[in-house]
């Protein structure tokens, strides 16, 4: 009488195995990357389906996980475990949008960049003061600040003394330069004699239908730029709430 084949195959649990192992290895770099915090205990959790399914691999090797009930039980814990990981990855998530996070561009590169793009300007040779970047959550509500000093950035100079409208602006830009360029009570910006400013307005862009004055909104989406030319500092800030 010959022996009937083993079903399912030992394989099958093998390769749920390592899907399992692979989840496992997406949630702990989820758990870890860019959160200060690193949440060991969701991570562990993770890893318990990739030794479940290895266990069976091994109980089916031996004969003693087969068969019909063995197959949906597998499926059953399959689905359960699919889902307990995906609720494992929204509570990591959830976490990492509480946790303070350093503001910092480590890349200064990365901060000439950013104001290259959006100012439009050749920032060829200018050096970079600081750089920090707050933007996180949901709705990616926070601050950019970057200064940079442009002494040896004469094409990003010509380009503002000749395009740039010069500084005071008048109301309400000067409230938002000088009063409310922060979260809080830090103010961004300085006290500038004589300068050149170049201010973009995001959130009209957005919602052009709004017709609240800019400084009676509930929220507030600009990029806004000043420079100093006692100093030959530019100074570059974004602000989302």
């Amino acid at each position: 009488m010959t022996q009937k084949p083993a079903f399912p195959k030992p394989r099958f649990y093998l390769i749920l195995a390592l899907l399992a192992a692979a989840g496992f290895g997406f949630t702990a770099v989820c758990g870890v990357w860019n959160i200060s915090r690193p949440l060991w205990g969701n991570i562990a959790l993770s890893a318990v389906p990739a030794a479940v399914f290895l266990l069976l691999w091994q109980l089916s090797r031996r004969g003693r996980w087969r068969g019909v009930p063995a197959l949906a039980a597998t499926i059953a814990l399959f689905v359960l475990f699919l889902a307990g990981g995906c609720f494992n990855l929204l509570l990591i998530g959830l976490d990492a949008m509480g946790q303070p996070r350093d503001p910092s561009l480590k890349n200064s590169a990365h901060a000439v960049r950013i104001v290259e793009k959006a100012l439009e300007l050749n920032l060829d040779g200018a050096q970079v003061l600081l750089a920090e970047d707050t933007h996180s959550g949901f709705h990616g509500d926070g601050e950019t600040r970057i200064i940079l000093t442009l002494d040896d950035a004469s094409s990003a100079v010509e380009s503002i003394l000749s395009q740039w409208p010069a500084f005071p602006a008048g109301e309400p830009l000067d409230t938002i330069f000088l009063e409310r360029s922060g979260l809080g009570e830090d103010l961004f910006f300085p006290q500038v004699e004589q300068g050149y400013y170049s201010f973009r307005d995001r959130y009209a862009e957005q919602y052009p239908d709004d017709t609240h004055p800019l400084l009676q909104r509930f929220s507030y989406n600009y990029t806004a730029a000043l420079y100093d030319t006692e100093n030959s500092t530019l100074y570059y800030y974004e602000l989302d709430t």
